[in-house]
């Protein structure tokens, strides 16, 4: 499984996002998977990915997470942390 965390350059909700996918891949017994860290720098590219909002989870397994909600990510570009 590859799992991806992408952001935007200044995104305030990063660390917390990394920190808390790495405990939640521990707790599914997949600490063993590394997370890779990809900063997403032009709309050319967040197109091309799909991206929606800052961090975002990717994984070649599908989504990661039962259900989503809009208030666990900043919108593209945003640099307000996330009050959820």
């Amino acid at each position: 499984m590859d799992v991806s965390l992408l952001y935007v350059e200044g995104c305030p909700n990063l660390h917390v996002a990394a920190e808390r996918l790495r405990e939640a891949l521990a707790r599914v017994g997949r600490g063993d998977v590394e997370v890779a860290h990809r900063e997403v720098r032009t709309p050319d590219e967040a197109d091309a990915l799909q991206f929606r909002g800052s961090p975002a989870v990717l994984s070649t397994a599908g989504t990661p997470f039962r259900t989503w909600t809009a208030r666990s990510a900043c919108p593209a570009g945003s640099t307000e942390p996330a009050t959820a």
